[in-house]
């Protein structure tokens, strides 16, 4: 009984690829078809390129985000930025003057 099933899976597998070839190799409308899903095809590929690259900038830019966002809180950054040296002073005085 086995023998008999594994036939038909075989037959019904051989059937759906016959149909799917004679589709697609049809010399009529065949190269319209074949053309077509190609276009669909390639379209698909770019969206998903597009997509790729949005998500990976918008994940770039939330690191730097949080990568700013922990250097403003920590008060050694603070310090830094806030010191300015003696050099900077001096020209920022003769600016003014």
């Amino acid at each position: 009984m086995r023998d008999a099933g594994d036939a038909l899976e075989m037959f019904t597998v051989g059937a759906i690829v016959g149909a799917g070839l004679m589709f697609l190799l049809d010399p009529k409308v065949g190269r319209a078809r074949r053309n077509y899903l190609r276009d669909k095809l390639i379209h698909g590929i770019n969206q998903k390129r597009k997509q790729t690259s949005r998500f990976i900038r918008d994940k770039r830019n939330r690191a730097r985000g949080v990568i700013a966002q922990a250097f403003k809180n920590q008060e050694w950054a603070r310090r830094a930025s806030d010191a300015t040296s003696p050099s900077l002073q001096r020209l920022e005085e003769r600016v003014r003057a």
